[in-house]
């Protein structure tokens, strides 16, 4: 951290003379103070490769409804989980980024939404999904609640 501007022009001269490949500055202010952080490198910049092809991703998103005041957005997402693995889909839940990927068959996600239709909303949380059917070979998805209140 520096505290005086000119002393961070000096710096940053010297630290592409000794060989820095990265310098970043930044500026701190609370009130009337200033003062500078200085951050470098010597390690070679990494290139960022961006593959020719990408994937496309055959997803499809969900609605939740039916959703009472106490329950967590947590909990939401372990139900969401459950009601997967009940469903015989492989599910697995990553509570830091806050999502559930689920990996189905074509004959799953017919079955999940078969199910869905006979059961109405009886179920404590109902999932509906608007896809088409072609697109339900080999269905991967990934499942993140929002809470809105």
């Amino acid at each position: 951290m520096v505290g005086r501007k000119t002393n961070l022009k000096v710096l940053i001269s010297k630290l592409w003379e000794v060989g820095a490949t990265i310098v970043k500055t930044t500026e701190f202010v609370q009130g009337q103070t200033c003062r500078w952080g200085l951050a470098w490198s010597f390690l070679p910049a990494s290139k960022k490769i961006v593959p020719s092809h990408v994937a496309e991703k055959n997803n499809m998103s969900f609605m939740l409804e039916g959703l009472q005041r106490h329950q967590s957005a947590f909990d939401v997402l372990q139900s969401v989980e459950s009601y997967f693995r009940n469903m015989g889909a492989s599910s697995k839940l990553d509570s830091a980024s806050f999502k559930v990927d689920v990996t189905l068959s074509t004959e799953q996600c017919n079955s999940i939404l078969k199910t869905q239709t006979q059961n109405g909303t009886d179920q404590n949380i109902l999932i509906s999904a608007n896809c088409p059917s072609d697109k339900l070979n080999g269905m991967r998805l990934c499942v993140s609640v929002i809470f809105l209140l």
